[in-house]
């Protein structure tokens, strides 16, 4: 009896991370059908990050990602706290346990962009306080790695949140049998036939960008040391993306794939050559089978060519627009003096209600020079105190041009 329950605590002990992640999918998977299942969700999830290893509890954070929107509100609100309560036990244990030094530049230079951030003090609102917590959230995060890598197994991290990305996948799938799934999503239709997925999410782009950066680190992964299940995930977060009909994920993924392409030719030119003739043999094949879905996928990114005369119109059918709009946001910004230098402020109005759609002029618009340089310089420094304590990986400008491309289409780190 003893020798049986030994090998049941070693079991447990050696597989917790996995146990109590099925466990937390369980319950999302009860989420699906049930709003009431937040209130026991969340409170789990905030024992496990709580009580497990820190190593645990950052991949508990991030598997959580694609599954806060099921609860609504309530289930954003409760996933931010278990993440605040997450970087308290963090610090608690970098600063008090483990007596490190405290950086003054970084807690100075912080605490001084929050409070530029909140001038002017008659000019706030919900999104102010939103955007500044998202920047500091960022400044927190990556000095965390700085101050304690051993929590940050990135390799698992990565495959964490790709599996997380299949799991909450598969579970958008119970859509059709769900009232509380069809009460939150809204299909979007492309065709009478054919329906941009969106898999938890509210909107299919958000699917789109979370599988982009999901892809931009796989592919770091494989390039840096190849393994089946890297290879699996890359292929199977490809297709979620793919099904998402997203612009932005079908320019980012054929990048990904040259990318690959490339690195397979230096390494093993005749192996890749053979496996790239494969792949296009099974491609040809998939298009003839499904010549409809592929037919509006290129509609989608070429059917108004013909119309274009000029570079702008090219621009705005490559971008849905969105040429236009980044057009006019940089007009009042370098056109306005005040604008330019101090920003509208954090959560201010956007032009004809809508966002910049592209983070890099969002920031600058919100921000101003001023603000975004002392932004940039927080986390200039903090990203070279990484790189000179604890070295980085030669293929890691890939998830850093993901992100920029990402940057340049949506508004990623500020609510507008």
């Amino acid at each position: 009896m003893n020798t049986i329950s030994t090998k049941i605590k070693y079991f447990y002990s050696k597989n917790r991370l996995y146990l109590h992640c099925f466990l937390l999918f369980c319950l999302y998977l009860a989420n699906c059908f049930r709003y009431e299942i937040t209130y026991v969700l969340y409170p789990i999830l905030l024992v496990l990050i709580l009580l497990d290893s820190m190593s645990n509890a950052s991949c508990y954070i991030l598997f959580n990602i694609p599954f806060c929107l099921i609860g609504q509100r309530l289930g954003v609100i409760l996933y931010v706290i278990c993440m605040l309560s997450y970087l308290v036990r963090a610090y608690i244990t970098i600063y008090l346990r483990d007596k490190a030094k405290l950086n003054l530049f970084i807690l100075i230079s912080t605490i001084a962009l929050v409070i530029l951030c909140l001038v002017p003090f008659t000019n706030l609102n919900s999104a102010t306080f939103i955007n500044i917590s998202a920047l500091v959230l960022l400044i927190l995060l990556l000095n965390l790695y700085l101050k304690k890598q051993e929590i940050f197994n990135i390799r698992l991290f990565i495959n964490i949140l790709a599996i997380s990305i299949l799991c909450s996948s598969v579970l958008g799938l119970f859509y059709p049998v769900s009232q509380y799934l069809q009460t939150l999503i809204s299909p979007f239709a492309l065709t009478e036939n054919i329906s941009r997925y969106s898999a938890l999410f509210p909107h299919p782009n958000s699917l789109a960008i979370l599988c982009e950066i999901s892809l931009g680190l796989l592919a770091m992964s494989l390039l840096s040391k190849r393994d089946y299940l890297s290879i699996a995930l890359f292929c199977a977060v490809s297709l979620i993306g793919i099904s998402t009909f997203s612009k932005t994920f079908i320019i980012i993924f054929a990048i990904l794939i040259i990318i690959i392409f490339v690195y397979g030719l230096t390494k093993n030119y005749k192996k890749t050559l053979i496996v790239t003739a494969i792949l296009l043999a099974l491609g040809a094949c998939l298009i003839l089978i499904f010549r409809d879905l592929f037919a509006t996928m290129f509609d989608r990114f070429f059917g108004t060519i013909g119309e274009c005369q000029n570079f702008r119109d090219f621009m705005n059918m490559l971008t849905t627009d969105r040429y236009d709009l980044w057009s006019e946001y940089l007009i009042e910004i370098f056109t306005n003096p005040s604008t330019f230098f101090f920003g509208k402020g954090m959560g201010a109005h956007t032009l004809h209600s809508l966002g910049a759609h592209n983070t890099f002029i969002s920031m600058l618009y919100q921000m101003g020079i001023l603000r975004l340089t002392l932004f940039a310089v927080i986390i200039g420094y903090v990203i070279y105190g990484i790189v000179k304590t604890h070295g980085y990986n030669k293929y890691v400008w890939i998830p850093i041009l993901v992100v920029s491309l990402i940057f340049m289409i949506e508004d990623l780190l500020l609510f507008a």
